[in-house]
């Protein structure tokens, strides 16, 4: 892959290191390393040192995954779209989309694509190399490949990774506000700590009075925040916790989805409209049941809801339809299995996957949007109460001191 230009707006490619083995006119084996742009080139080069070539492929190297955001992917599958209708060879429309790329990870990824593409590899193979995709989007394109309509495959793709962006920058939007006023109020608090309640205990030092245990314990907080020390372990334990509980998301959420009532019915939908719509995509792109139940086992993501794919896998396997299959586990719901099996009576199973998909997707908006309006008033409660616990906490004994100084 090119990474420069040579003066005409073409991408110049990048040469590539190759093993060969071969023997010579004399008979004898010869072996090494040669750089070129292509495997073809390799060839063409050595056979013109006159040797024999047996063997010859391109060196192994470590790569380094990249990890893809939501909006690069959606773009390469709306473009490989364009691409694989436009008749252009891929190798070459792989050339002008990395000249396009602004992000290293994404001219990385396709760097890499494209050097499976000069060894001959077909389109879903170097994409599974790149390490970069989901089995979902490389066993849809490997369907596509395979019936001519690789083109719709990338096409339905972007579609589902819009809509599952969407879904996720809605979550997001809804957590926003709460962890703002958190926030603001963890800054107040420690500002309170720090420089405002020492203020109240010189007030009770200078009357003589006893400084209240509360603020007394507020004062050596505050104290002990102001020094480097202090300071470096409040921000080195915020910290700690933030990481575990980002490493420690693939428990958390399951937990708070199978405890938590209200949550555990969102958790539950929520996976239920995943699986719906990779079964969907991948029964519409010609996939059969369960190659595409083994692929949703695999994108799915959490370990619980991996094994009860896995247990209706094996029903399926065993000659149960998809609807009793999914009945004895813990993501079925009577209107999920109800839907099912009558896509599965009709012949139609991807659509009513498709139908229930949007059913839930209302659902989880329709959730998602009460609990925004839940969430904001109550962090706003336990924030007001914390203040107003702190002020009658220092408020009163303040009172009751002025009140005995006027009557003395």
């Amino acid at each position: 892959m090119g990474n420069a230009g040579d003066g005409t707006g073409r991408y110049v490619m990048k040469a590539a290191e190759f093993w060969y083995e071969g023997r010579s006119k004399d008979g004898a084996v010869r072996k090494g390393k040669i750089r070129a742009l292509s495997v073809q080139e390799a060839k063409e080069r050595l056979r013109e040192t006159g040797l024999f070539i047996h063997k010859i492929k391109k060196a192994d190297r470590s790569r380094r995954v990249h990890k893809l955001p939501s909006r690069a992917v959606i773009l390469l599958c709306m473009q490989m779209a364009m691409l694989l209708r436009s008749g252009l060879s891929m190798q070459a429309g792989i050339q002008a989309m990395y000249g396009q790329a602004k992000e290293r990870a994404v001219r990385a990824v396709l760097e890499q694509l494209d050097e499976a593409m000069q060894e001959g590899k077909a389109l879903h193979e170097g994409l599974r190399e790149t390490g970069a995709f989901s089995d979902l989007l490389v066993e849809l394109i490997r369907a596509g490949e395979l019936s001519g309509t690789a083109d719709q495959a990338c096409i339905m793709l972007a579609s589902h990774y819009e809509e599952r962006k969407k879904e996720k920058d809605r979550i997001k939007t809804a957590m926003a506000y709460p962890m703002l006023v958190i926030g603001i109020t963890l800054l107040f608090g420690i500002a309170a700590f720090c420089w405002i309640l020492p203020v109240f205990a010189d007030f009770f030092a200078v009357s003589g009075r006893e400084i209240p245990r509360f603020l007394w314990y507020a004062v050596q907080v505050g104290e002990l925040i102001k020094q480097p020390a202090g300071l470096g372990t409040l921000v080195a334990g915020a910290a700690g916790i933030g990481w575990l509980i980002y490493r420690q998301k693939a428990l958390i959420g399951p937990w708070m989805g199978q405890t938590i009532p209200g949550v555990r019915e969102m958790y539950r939908l929520y996976y239920q409209k995943r699986i719906s719509d990779i079964l969907a995509l991948l029964l519409e792109g010609g996939i059969p049941l369960y190659p595409a139940l083994e692929t949703a086992e695999r994108a799915v993501g959490n370990e619980a809801v991996r094994k009860a794919v896995f247990a209706v896998k094996m029903r399926l396997a065993e000659g149960y339809s998809l609807a009793e299959s999914i009945g004895n586990t813990s993501l079925a719901s009577p209107v999920w299995i109800q839907m099912i099996a009558m896509g599965e009576a009709a012949g139609e199973l991807e659509i009513m996957l498709h139908e229930f998909s949007r059913y839930a997707g209302q659902e989880l908006a329709f959730c998602t949007e009460a609990a925004e309006k839940l969430i904001e008033p109550a962090v706003l409660l336990l924030a007001g109460i914390a203040v107003l616990g702190t002020v009658l906490g220092i408020a009163v004994p303040m009172l009751e001191t002025i009140t005995v100084g006027a009557w003395n």
